[in-house]
This record gives C-alpha cells, structure tokens and sequence, in this order.
C-alpha cells in the first residue's frame, strides 16, 4: 500500500471512531451542542489512563510478575507496544536527560511500554468505560434551558 492509501485507511477510521462515538452520544440523548464536551471528557479521560497505567507500571513493575507470560500470549500486541517505545518522542527525550540515571531511564522506558500493552490488551473494556463515563459527566453538567 502506498502512503496515501494507508493515511486514508487512518483517516476512515477515525472518521469511523467519530461516528460511532456521535451515535452512543445520541443514544444518550445528548445532542449536537453538547457533543463537543462529551469527546474533550472522552479524551480527558484517555490521557488520565495512560498517565495512571504509566506510574502504576512504573511502581508495580508488572514486567517482574506476569508480563512475560503476557508477551508470550499475546505476541503482536507485545511488538506493537514495542515499537511505540522505539519512537516516541517523549521517551528518546527522557533518555537523552542528563539528571536522570540510565537505570531510571530503562524504568521509565519500561513501565510506559507496559502501561501501553495493558492498555492494549484492556481496548476492549476501557474504550466503553470511557465513553459512558463521558456521557454521565456531560449528563450530570448538563444546564436547564
């Protein structure tokens, strides 16, 4: 596939996330006005998880406990998460830090690598979460006209 065909591919999907989010909002009964509030609690909500899966793993370290079974069952999302760690920004930025040592480094790097193969793993259940936790946010913030 040429580069246009797969960022059209991105494209449609996303467009289909949207569309799908729009519908459980509606079926919500929560209008177009108040859709907008909903998607920015939706992904509030999103960034709030990967921050707490990041210093979860961090200090749990879940790599130690069972993330080698993990790796072994669900290999593609193990490389998936992996190659993420490979280039994000953020991590080849902490790795270039002077004030921090490469063991805290490797940490970070490692438990950013976990928290998004849980995470992964976890899709299928966060993801609805997620989009009912933000409809009773913009259900319970809702004004009386």
């Amino acid at each position: 596939t040429t580069l246009r065909e797969s960022q059209n591919v991105g494209l449609k999907s996303e467009a289909g996330s949207m569309e799908k989010i729009r519908d459980y909002f509606d079926s919500k009964g929560i209008g177009a006005k108040e859709i907008t509030k909903g998607v920015i609690a939706h992904e509030v909500l999103g960034i709030s998880l990967a921050i707490s899966f990041w210093v979860g793993c961090y200090f749990v370290r879940p790599s130690k406990r069972f993330m080698q079974t993990m790796k072994l069952k669900k290999p593609d999302v193990w490389r998936k998460a992996e190659k993420s760690t490979q280039v994000s920004k953020l991590l080849n930025t902490l790795k270039r830090m002077e004030h921090l040592s490469g063991i805290q480094t490797s940490r970070i790097v490692l438990a950013y690598g976990e928290g998004l193969f849980l995470r992964k793993l976890l899709f299928p259940v966060l993801v609805p979460l997620k989009l009912y936790a933000a409809a009773q946010f913009v259900l319970a913030t809702r004004t009386s006209v």
